[in-house]
């Protein structure tokens, strides 16, 4: 009886290790696209607008020329927001990840003292 139990300890430390394992690929995952999302390159600004189409200047009134600006500041405020959500959310996944390092390794570590 006795081996049958370690057996049994056995298999459900091993589906606790892939569980793990799945959970940390899962992470890697997601970090993975928070830095790509992190490195996104922004949007073309009004500056360069304006010095794409030189003579938008003389296209355009004044106050459409503000709302553009408007709309940079608003689109910038947004970038802003979403940078800090992502390195906070990439902070948060890289703490979870240490933890289940530390779970991988105790259940190793477990692993290899009934095997003994």
């Amino acid at each position: 009886m006795e081996k049958s139990g370690l057996f049994a300890n056995s298999d459900k430390e091993k589906f606790l290790l892939t569980d793990k394992i799945r959970e940390m690929k899962a992470i890697d995952f997601q970090l993975r696209n928070i830095k790509k999302t992190l490195d996104y390159k922004k949007d073309v600004t009004k500056d360069e607008l304006v010095e794409l189409y030189g003579c938008l200047k003389e296209l355009f009134k004044p106050e459409a020329l503000q709302t553009l600006e408007n709309i940079e500041s608003f689109h910038k405020s947004l970038q802003a927001n979403r940078r800090k959500f992502l390195l906070k959310e990439q902070e948060q996944l890289v703490e979870k990840k240490r933890k289940i390092e530390m779970e991988i390794d105790h259940i190793q570590q477990k692993c290899s003292c009934t095997s003994l």
